[in-house]
């Protein structure tokens, strides 16, 4: 196996209302470490922030 680094961007709930439909969200569970991968629009994303960490592993577009 090889190594890969990755750069995760950490979202609050602003930020997540504020993604497009259809974008990948990693949702890490603190409670039992998984990671999962939800699709805003598709799938519902935890509210919970004690127990949830919401990331990103690219940025949206940023419109002017």
């Amino acid at each position: 196996m090889k190594p890969v680094s990755v750069l995760l961007h950490e979202l609050s709930a602003k930020d997540v209302a504020a993604l497009p439909d259809g974008w990948s969200v990693l949702v890490y569970d603190t409670l039992y470490g998984t990671l999962s991968i939800k699709v805003k629009g598709v799938h519902a994303l935890p509210q919970d922030k004690r127990r949830y960490v919401l990331l990103l592993y690219k940025l949206p577009p940023v419109s002017a």
